[in-house]
């Protein structure tokens, strides 16, 4: 059961993150300077309630599968995962604080782009590891 949340979760994260890759950051670019200082604070505020959750019960699913129980699969994609947090919180959130003093928010949308991309890949081998364990554990 708990390996069946963990892939729930894992799939909630690799659904938003292809959604932010796809979708989201790419929209950046068709906004106004204007209207991207409008949309972007709102849009970071709001988007934390979906984001927020999920990656924190990821994180704590995750480390605790590592320490109580240990395979490949799971400490594998517990790497994973932290390789994800570290882009996010080091590469990504840093480029977000910035948009509203940017000259060219497309520039930075660029930027957030092509970070993104590594986190989409970090995350999405988080989520076959989670998946091959659970069938093959089972």
């Amino acid at each position: 059961m708990l390996d069946l949340f963990r892939l729930l979760l894992d799939f909630g994260v690799v659904v938003l993150i292809w959604l932010v890759q796809l979708v989201i950051y790419p929209s950046f670019k068709y906004f106004s300077r204007e209207g991207i200082n409008r949309w972007h604070p709102k849009y970071t505020f709001l988007v934390s309630f979906v984001i927020m959750p999920l990656l924190l019960g990821q994180l704590a699913l995750a480390a605790y599968q590592v320490f109580f129980f240990p395979d490949l699969f799971t400490i594998v994609s517990f790497i994973l995962i932290i390789i994800a947090w570290i882009l996010t919180f080091f590469f990504a959130v840093p480029i977000h604080h910035t948009f509203s003093l940017a000259e060219d928010h497309q520039v930075l949308a660029d930027r957030l782009i092509r970070i993104n991309a590594y986190r989409t890949i970090v995350w999405t081998l988080a989520f076959v590891f989670s998946l091959i364990r659970l069938f093959l554990l089972e």
